[in-house]
Order: structure tokens, then C-alpha cells, then sequence
């Protein structure tokens, strides 16, 4: 996925949702001067975009929310389908083009200067070996290197408490090897000894995607990765939520034909924006009523009762609950 993309459904995710309409249509105004062979994919993208951000300004027009009881229904829904417009922008093709061309460097550069770490603008130059940013990134890796902060700087996590880079290759070492194909393949380490530059990439993992991989039978590995937000643990064999429970930036998480039956270790992600339980043994909602930051909710073929749908639905209206 475009890191351009990454970033715009990151502020959706931090209630910045004009935010990232006004710089989805700033990019589109520019691709349009800039990569004219796209100019097809711009007018459909940009007509879909400016319907979206007419119809988010008046939902927040103070009479709207003053006097419309479903308003919380109608933006849950509204955010719902701008989401999935940035999940179809890689069917355009020339503007997706355009955004690995022009814009991914320029979005990632700015977040490897906030991290300000070897490991990021390693990463960086990795990626973008030949853009204009390689010599900046370089110099910031030797200005770090001469102070000795790529051994002391710590790693933070969403509490701004500082990871135990000792306690992390402790955790490395009593991984299953499986976990180790998992992680290091989320990073793209191809090969190499496991540094502490690699660690700290481990650590800072934001998505992963375990679906379909039957060996993993539980989660507990996933506990050190306080950043993750992205969750696919579909068709697999894990049974308990429970390793998630202080995984306080998870917004999506899908749990697709997986063994889980509580969700009671998902009732404090206050991020939690996406849960799909699809073809699970649940029964019970009674964790998520009044989440009004859930956004879906997709429980197709599971034993959850009319009554367990309906109470959810009067207990958490800014959620789309999807059962068929």
C-alpha cells in the first residue's frame, strides 16, 4: 500500500478526517499538473473526494449536530466510506504511479525526520536510494553516530516509557522460529545478523499480517509491539484476544474463522475502529456496547443473537454493524 495512503487513514484514525480530505485533494490538484497522463484518474478521484468533504461540512454545521439525534450514525458512516475510497485508490493506476513517483518519499521523509533514528533513514535510503533526500539522511546518520545515540536513545512506547533493548533480544531469542519468518519478513530483513537497529524496526511494527498461517496458535508474541494498529489474524488457529489486551493502538483487527469465543480483551482499545469476527463461536457483544469510537463491526455467520445485535446497536449508534 501507498505509505501516502498509510498516512491519510492514520489521520482518519486520530479524528483528523477534514485533515486528510484537504490533502488528498492538495495531492490530486498537484498530480494533475504534474503527471497529466492521470488526469482520468484525478477528475473520478477528486469528484468522489469533494462529495465527501461537502457532506462531512454540513454534518458539522452546529444546527446538524444540535438537531439531528442519528448525527454520530451518519459520520461513522461517511468516515467508513472515505476509507473505503482510499482502499480503491490502487485501482487507478496513473495516480497510484504517481503517489510511488512523487509523493511516498515526500511523506515518509518527513516521519523518518520525526523519528530521528538510524534505523528510519536507513530504512529510507533503502527505499528511495536515488532521491534528493539520500545525502540529508546520510548526515543525520553520522551526526547521530558521533553523538552515541544510536546505542542509548530509547525506543518509546505509546506511554513515552522506553523499551529494554536487553529484554527485547531476550524476547527475540524464545521466539519460535516461525515468528522470527513473520517478523522479519513484515521489515523486509532479507538476511543479516539481528542488530539493534533491526530490533527497534521489530518493536516499531505498525501492521501485520499472520492470515491463513495455521502454525500461529496464539498471540502472546505480539505483546512488545506497543505501535501496532493493524491486525490480520484470519484463518488461523489462535483462541484468546487476551495478548491484545494492552495493545492500545490497534484500530483494525481482523479475526476472521479464527477460534476466538470472548471479547472481553478488546474492550479497553479505545482506538479500535474495525473488528471482523466473521465466522467465529461468539455469542456476546456486551464488551464493545458504547464503544462510539468502533466505526464496523462485521460478525457474518456467528452465533451472536438478534437480541446481542440489537442491544449493541441502541448502545453504540456510531457503529456499522454488518451480519449479512
Amino acid at each position: 500500500m501507498s505509505i501516502f495512503i498509510e498516512h491519510l487513514e492514520n489521520l482518519v484514525a486520530t479524528d483528523k478526517f477534514q485533515d486528510a480530505i484537504q490533502k488528498l485533494l492538495t495531492t490530486l490538484g498537484r498530480c494533475k499538473k504534474e503527471y497529466p497522463q492521470a488526469a482520468d484518474d484525478v477528475k473520478e478521484l477528486r469528484m468522489q473526494t469533494i462529495v465527501l468533504s461537502s457532506q462531512f461540512q454540513q454534518l458539522n454545521k452546529p444546527s446538524a449536530i444540535s438537531l439531528d439525534p442519528n448525527i454520530g450514525a451518519k459520520l461513522a458512516q461517511l468516515t467508513y466510506t472515505f476509507l473505503e475510497l482510499l482502499g480503491s485508490i490502487s485501482n487507478f493506476s496513473d495516480f497510484s504511479e504517481y503517489l510511488s513517483k512523487k509523493i511516498d518519499n515526500e511523506v515518509l521523509w518527513e516521519e523518518t525526520k520525526q523519528l530521528n533514528e538510524i534505523f528510519a533513514y536507513k530504512n529510507y535510503i533503502n527505499l528511495f536510494p536515488r532521491d534528493a533526500n539520500v545525502a540529508a539522511a546520510n548526515s543525520a546518520i553520522q551526526t547521530i553516530q558521533a553523538s552515541g545515540k544510536e546505542h542509548i536513545e530509547p525506543i518509546t512506547t505509546n506511554n513515552s516509557q522506553p523499551f529494554d533493548i536487553d529484554a527485547l533480544f531476550d524476547w527475540w531469542d524464545n521466539l519460535a522460529e516461525e515468528w522470527k519468518k513473520i517478523f522479519l519478513k513484515t521489515i523486509n530483513h532479507k538476511r543479516g545478523k539481528i542488530k539493534t537497529g533491526t530490533i527497534r524496526k521489530i518493536a516499531l511494527i505498525e501492521r501485520i499480517d499472520l492470515g491463513g498461517n495455521r502454525k500461529i496458535t496464539n498471540l502472546e508474541a505480539l505483546q512488545v509491539l506497543k505501535n501496532l494498529k493493524r491486525l490480520n489474524s484470519s484463518n488461523t488457529n489462535i483462541s484468546d484476544f487476551e495478548p491484545l489486551r494492552s495493545l492500545k493502538k490497534l484500530n483494525v483487527i481482523w479475526a476472521i474463522k479464527t477460534k476466538t469465543t470472548d471479547l472481553t480483551p478488546l474492550a479497553d482499545l479505545e482506538d479500535l475502529q474495525m473488528l471482523d469476527i466473521s465466522s467465529t463461536t461468539i455469542e456476546l457483544l456486551e464488551p464493545l456496547f458504547g464503544r462510539n469510537n468502533l466505526l464496523q463491526l462485521i460478525c457474518i455467520d456467528t452465533k451472536i443473537s438478534q437480541e446481542q445485535k440489537n442491544k449493541f446497536r441502541n448502545s453504540t449508534p456510531n457503529c456499522h454493524l454488518e451480519d449479512k
